[in-house]
């Protein structure tokens, strides 16, 4: 959108949800220790949200500031299945030490674009990016979807 002659913004947002593969696997539901619990290809949400500011100020100067945002969920499901036997009722209650991977990526760039004395064209370009990942595990039952065990931790 342009405000004015001199001034500049632009905001986006790419969201991806891919529902991973399966090939051969089973999925999150199956609860034998075949090893065939999960998938090939991993599920996974992606966001990227984006954000630019350009202001020219003069002619032959042009100041602009994009903001990138990435986060990405990837969902990972043991193959390996505890059946968790109970011997009182005679039943199993399935269970499966799962985890989700986040990452989160934040990339701030400023841009500085002009000439000097009309003829000589400079481009100066600074940026910042901070990137965390984190781990959460647990133990899911995988007939309910119920998780316990709960830990997080910065990797």
């Amino acid at each position: 959108h342009y405000f004015n002659e001199k001034f500049f913004a632009s905001v986006g947002a790419i969201r991806n949800n891919f529902s991973g593969y399966l090939n051969d696997r089973l999925g999150e539901d199956h609860n034998l220790n075949d090893g065939l619990r999960g998938y090939e290809w991993l599920p996974k949400v992606q966001v990227n949200p984006n954000l630019l500011l350009r202001y020219d100020a003069k002619e032959d100067l042009t100041f602009s500031y994009n903001f990138d945002y990435y986060n990405e969920k990837i969902n990972r499901f043991s193959p390996n299945v505890n059946f968790n036997p109970n011997s009182s009722t005679n039943t199993n209650n399935p269970t499966a030490q799962d985890n989700i991977l986040t990452g989160n990526r934040f990339v701030h760039t400023l841009n500085v674009m002009g000439k000097i004395n009309g003829s000589l064209n400079y481009n100066i370009v600074g940026s910042y990016q901070k990137q965390q990942n984190d781990i959460e595990r647990f133990t899911t039952f995988i007939n309910t979807g119920e998780r316990e065990n709960i830990e997080k931790e910065e990797i």
